[in-house]
């Protein structure tokens, strides 16, 4: 299968898909910490994306009926959801796809639990989507690009938030 040269409308499409299922899964990170069952966050999946005008992609892939993969300590990749309690300890990987006027979008996110926080594990784009919360840490930064200091506001919000750990 050839890949075709995307034209800007195209481009446009896959971006705003790109946005709204980042947003997704910033709301479903929210909802990992302890007790919470991992059936909950597939069905807060399917909610959210059909809100977003979206079809579950991975739903797609014939015989596979949910809407993320998610992956628990020693699972590795594409696990299937099931009734599991989080608890605090846990490391968990969302993965979720997003099917948007005619393209995919996939994003994942590793998450290790504990008592008090939730601490995305990873690299800075990771970080970027958990400072992307409707906070002092994002509004401070919104609109601004690298050059002008986001990345030193973003570490300094980070550090703020995590000062308790």
């Amino acid at each position: 299968m050839a890949i075709s040269i995307k034209n800007k409308k195209e481009i446009e499409i896959m971006r705003k898909g790109g946005e709204k299922l980042s947003s997704i899964l910033f709301q479903l990170i929210q909802l990992i910490k302890p007790k919470t069952n991992l059936l909950d966050i597939e069905k807060k999946a399917v909610e959210l994306i059909e809100k977003a005008k979206g079809k579950p992609a991975f739903m797609k892939v014939p015989g596979y009926n949910w809407a993320t993969c998610l992956n628990v300590n020693e699972e590795i990749v594409h696990g299937v959801p099931k009734d599991y309690q989080i608890k605090s300890g846990d490391v968990v990987n969302i993965d979720i796809g997003l099917f948007y006027k005619g393209f995919n979008t996939d994003m994942s996110s590793t998450i290790e639990v504990k008592d008090k926080i939730v601490k995305l594990m990873g690299d800075l784009p990771r970080i970027e989507l958990f400072a992307r919360e409707k906070t002092q840490g994002w509004d401070i930064i919104e609109g601004k690009d690298n050059a002008d200091g986001t990345g030193n506001d973003i570490i300094t919000w980070i550090n703020r938030r995590y000062k308790n750990e």
